[in-house]
């Protein structure tokens, strides 16, 4: 009989990538030891910047991209970002964060991995952030090896039919963002919009209290909501992972953007502080310099005082 050793985590994922690599010549037919695995795994505006990048890699070798289950949709966004894709079970890919620690460490390796490009040790928030010396995006080009000038590829998609005659708004509230805006925002912010003469639209489920007639609330899966967002003459979206996913479909459509960062006092003290300075607008996190476009704009919101910011902030988006 046969004795088992007890396994450590990296013991155990490397058994899982060997059956990855199994995959991968089954499905291809080629030397699994010929592909760069990359396994993304923050937030879906790390997911963004990633796949939006990695065709540049395929002409130096093929590509394999491990996703969660839920993030399969972004192959059809972005089908030229590899040669294959391995899509992974919440827990298969928890497993393969064991390799974590050694897939950034060891030139060479063929596994990239990261968690949070940002904080993983190989960059300093101060040049991301403090120092406005790097982008959101370039931090992704230089993780995946690449220039700081690597274009981005767009997202492969179709508008919904729309008439901007109508001067449709779509707003984001992004409701599970730590850093959300009170109900009261984007009511005002509603209101303001619709005495102008705009259609409103708001995504998610989270009703506005507001008068009947108003608002209509969209519920769409994320690719539909994209095709949606570029039938709008502008989106209005607290900056998320979902913003970013928006700020990438939009180029090329006629849809305008602003994408709001909330200044807080909820977080200083703490390792998210940069994120709610006055001037992150300026810094790597604007989705303008992101995406090299003048379609967005990124407006900061400064006050935790609903009142405050339904009576001041609010013009900075609709002008007395």
């Amino acid at each position: 009989m046969l004795k088992r050793f007890h396994q450590t985590p990296l013991d155990r994922a490397m058994e899982l990538f060997s059956s990855v690599k199994r995959a991968v010549y089954a499905g291809t037919g080629v030397s699994p030891e010929k592909f760069h695995y990359i396994m993304p795994v923050g937030s879906l505006g790390e997911l963004v910047f990633t796949l939006s990048q990695t065709q540049h890699l395929r002409s130096k070798a093929k590509v394999c991209l491990l996703l969660k289950h839920e993030f399969a949709y972004l192959t059809a966004l972005w089908p030229f970002s590899a040669d294959f894709v391995v899509l992974l079970s919440p827990e298969e890919h928890d497993l393969l964060l064991a390799m974590e620690p050694v897939s950034y460490r060891y030139p060479g390796w063929l596994f990239t991995c990261w968690v949070e490009v940002v904080a993983d040790g190989r960059f300093s928030m101060d040049l991301v952030l403090k120092n406005n010396r790097l982008s959101l995006k370039e931090i992704h080009s230089y993780a995946l090896g690449l220039g700081l000038d690597a274009a981005l590829q767009l997202p492969v998609l179709e508008s919904e039919a729309g008439n901007k005659g109508d001067k449709p708004v779509l707003l984001m509230p992004d409701d599970g963002a730590p850093e959300r805006l009170p109900p009261s925002f984007w009511a005002a912010l509603a209101l303001g919009l619709k005495r102008q003469g705009h259609t409103v639209y708001v995504a998610g489920e989270a009703p506005l209290q507001v008068p009947e007639g108003t608002v209509s609330h969209v519920e769409k899966s994320a690719p539909e909501l994209l095709r949606f967002a570029r039938s709008m003459e502008l989106v209005i979206a607290l900056r998320s992972g979902l913003a970013d996913l928006v700020g990438a479909a939009i180029p090329g459509s006629g849809t305008k953007m602003i994408a709001l960062h909330h200044v807080s006092a909820a977080f200083r003290g703490t390792p998210r502080e940069f994120h709610h300075a006055p001037g992150v607008s300026h810094s790597g996190l604007n989705l303008a310099r992101c995406f090299g476009t003048d379609q967005i704009r990124d407006v900061e919101i400064c006050s935790d005082d609903a009142a405050a910011l339904v009576n001041g902030e609010l013009a900075k988006l609709i002008p007395a």
